[in-house]
C-alpha cells in the first residue's frame, strides 16, 4: 500500500512543465516576494508577462484583480500549460496567452494599455537576468504608454579577494535568507560575522530608464599584486531585493575572474563576442588595465 501511494504521488508531478520549473515552484522566498508585490500593484490593471513559465505569476496577477493578463513564452508547452491552468482557475475571460518571442514583437502586436510588465527572469545573471535589460529596451520601443516593471532594477555586486582563489567553493559567500521566523536577534548576529572585505554594492544598476547603458565598471586594484573578482547579482522592486533559492540551485555560481597581474586601475566590461562554454555561451566579462 505504501509503495502504491509513493508511485501515484510521483505520477501526479511528472508533467514536463512542472519538471522544467520545479525549482522555481519550490522557491518559497522568490514566490512570496512576487506574491506580495503583485498583491499591491495589479488590481484593475492590465498586465503583460514575458515568459509565462508554469503560470505562477499569471495566477497571482489574476487572483489579485488584474483587469487583463497577457502572457507570452517562446516554449509552446509552457503556453499550453498556462492556458489550461488559467482556464481551470476560472480566469479564461481575462487572460490571453500565446507563443512568441517578445523581442520580435512590434507595437501592433501588443495592446496599447499595458500598465505592468512582468519580466521575471530569476536565474543565472548572464544567462537569464541580462535578458531583462534587452526586454526593457524593446518595451521602451513598442509600448505606447509608460509602464511599471516588476522587477524594476537589476544590480551587480562585486567582491574582491586578494590573490588567486584556488577553491572558490570554500570561500564563496553562500546565500542566507533573512528569515524573520528564525530566533529573535539571530539574523543580526549572522550579519556581525560577515568577514568579506571589500564588497562593492550596486556596482552596476540597470533600470528601464537606463537599460541601454554599457555593462562596465572600474576597480582600483593598485594595492593588489593579484586578485580574484567575483561578480554576483540580484533583482529588486522599489529597493526591495528578491531573495531566490532557485538562483543558487539550478545555475552556475557567481562569475569568478582571476586577475593574476593587478597593480593598477582595471576596467571590466561585458564582451558579447566572448564565449566561455558550457555555461556562458552568449558573452563573457573581459578586462583591461586603464
Amino acid at each position: 500500500m505504501v509503495l502504491c501511494k509513493m508511485f501515484w504521488s510521483q505520477l501526479m508531478f511528472n508533467h514536463s512543465v512542472i519538471q522544467e520549473c520545479i525549482t522555481f515552484l519550490n522557491d518559497i522566498p522568490r514566490n512570496t516576494w512576487y506574491r506580495d508585490k503583485l498583491s499591491q500593484l495589479v488590481e484593475g490593471k492590465t498586465v503583460m508577462e514575458i515568459g509565462c513559465g508554469a503560470g505562477v505569476l499569471a495566477g497571482y496577477a489574476l487572483e489579485f484583480g488584474a483587469k487583463k493578463y497577457y502572457g507570452i513564452d517562446i516554449r509552446s508547452n509552457r503556453v499550453h500549460f498556462t492556458k489550461n491552468l488559467l482556464k481551470d482557475l476560472g480566469y479564461n475571460n481575462r487572460a490571453t496567452v500565446w507563443t512568441d518571442d517578445f523581442c520580435q514583437l512590434t507595437a501592433k502586436d501588443v495592446p496599447g494599455d499595458i500598465d505592468i510588465l512582468l519580466c521575471e527572469q530569476t536565474g543565472h545573471q548572464f544567462q537569464n537576468n541580462i535578458s531583462i535589460s534587452k526586454f526593457w529596451q524593446h518595451a521602451n520601443k513598442i509600448f505606447k504608454e509608460k509602464y511599471i516593471s516588476l522587477p524594476d532594477q537589476w544590480c551587480i555586486d562585486i567582491t574582491v579577494y586578494a590573490g588567486q582563489i584556488s577553491s572558490y567553493s570554500e570561500l564563496c559567500p553562500k546565500l542566507f535568507i533573512d528569515d524573520q521566523n528564525l530566533p529573535r536577534g539571530y539574523n543580526d548576529f549572522v550579519k556581525k560575522t560577515q568577514v568579506i572585505n571589500p564588497i562593492i554594492k550596486n556596482t552596476i544598476s540597470i533600470e528601464p530608464g537606463n537599460c541601454s547603458k554599457d555593462l562596465e565598471f572600474e576597480l582600483d586594484l593598485r594595492n593588489y599584486a593579484s586578485a580574484t573578482v567575483v561578480i554576483s547579482d540580484y533583482i529588486s522592486f522599489n529597493g526591495q531585493r528578491c531573495n531566490s533559492i532557485s538562483a543558487t540551485t539550478d545555475w552556475p555560481g557567481p562569475i569568478q575572474i582571476p586577475v593574476p597581474m593587478a597593480g593598477s586601475i582595471i576596467k571590466f566590461y561585458w564582451d558579447q563576442d566572448l564565449r566561455c562554454v558550457p555555461n556562458y555561451t552568449k558573452g563573457y566579462w573581459a578586462y583591461k588595465h586603464v
